[in-house]
């Protein structure tokens, strides 16, 4: 029997959230930023196929929107957001896109997008039955660079704040993204292979989060702390690449698995624990789904 592991089990902020999500119970009301950040991806992968320039920006967006209201439909789910106000906030922001990606990845080969990978982490044996856990996802971006031949993982994020060093140094899911290149397999060409598979040989694996909202210019005078040394940005001035690009540090492989493992075990037992924070449980829809969650039930009265 196989028990999957999906990205979004490892991502929530509380491991019940995430079993009242596989359940269909939350979620089924899509938040404007779960919207935002599905059309902003769909978008990019539009525009990186198409090698999209800055004139063919709106269009791409204004398809993406389009495209990622019809999939909330398909899956069941619903949203009641201005999709022309997304569209307004993705244009505004990928107009840099082009530009800005071209410096973050001129030495690399886009190896490709959306690609499936999965990973046999282990095996549960409990009651007689044997289960076998296996990590399955999805790389937003694979790039190659074209000397080194070093793999990046990229993974396009919208959020409101600049990922923190916790959360883009100690990022659970993109550390899984690199073990499974490493131990498991990716699909190119409509084909799984593994690493030596496809390349002949072992290359090294890193990974960073492409913070989108970066790539809007600052908004006020901003000092910004760059290897040392402070520099002052003006209102309109663009942000460094530094500041869009946050760098994934890769975890050791037992930790990463032991955390798979008992994720594993939550979905086989459907015992999922409730861990609160102050800012998860705020915006968790089980906190509106009052009779979903014990925590929200404290916390909402």
């Amino acid at each position: 029997m196989m028990i999957e592991v999906h990205s979004s089990d490892l991502s929530a902020r509380c491991p019940a959230s995430a079993g009242y999500r596989r359940a269909g119970l939350i979620n089924v009301a899509v938040p404007k930023a779960m919207f935002r950040g599905l059309a902003a991806g769909r978008a990019i992968e539009i525009m990186l196929e198409e090698s999209t320039s800055v004139e063919g920006v709106p269009d791409a967006c204004l398809r993406a929107v389009k495209e990622s209201d019809a999939k909330v439909q398909e899956e069941g789910r619903f949203h009641n957001h201005d999709t022309k106000e997304v569209c307004t906030e993705l244009i505004e922001a990928l107009a840099f896109f082009p530009d800005r990606v071209a410096l973050a990845y001129g030495d690399y080969d886009l190896l490709g997008q959306e690609i499936p990978i999965r990973w046999i982490v282990g095996y549960l044996e409990r009651e007689s039955e044997k289960h076998t856990v296996e990590f399955a996802s999805h790389l937003d971006a694979l790039y190659r660079h074209k000397e080194s031949g070093q793999l990046k993982i990229v993974d396009w994020k919208w959020t409101k704040d600049s990922p923190n060093w916790h959360y883009s140094q100690m990022n659970l899911q993109m550390r899984s993204y690199m073990a499974a290149m490493q131990k498991g397999e990716f699909m190119m060409n409509g084909f799984y292979v593994d690493m030596m598979d496809y390349f002949g040989e072992r290359l090294h694996v890193e990974a960073e989060l492409f913070w989108i909202p970066g790539l809007l210019p600052y908004k006020r005078r901003t000092t910004v702390t760059i290897e040392g040394v402070e520099t002052v940005f003006h209102k309109g001035d663009q942000r460094p690449i530094t500041k869009i690009l946050h760098y994934v540090q890769s975890g050791r492989d037992d930790q990463i698995e032991k955390q798979i493992m008992m994720r594993a075990e939550w979905i086989r037992t459907g015992y999922y624990p409730e861990i609160p924070t102050p800012e998860g449980c705020m915006i968790c829809p089980a906190q509106q789904e009052v009779g979903y969650c014990t925590v929200a039930q404290d916390i909402g009265g």
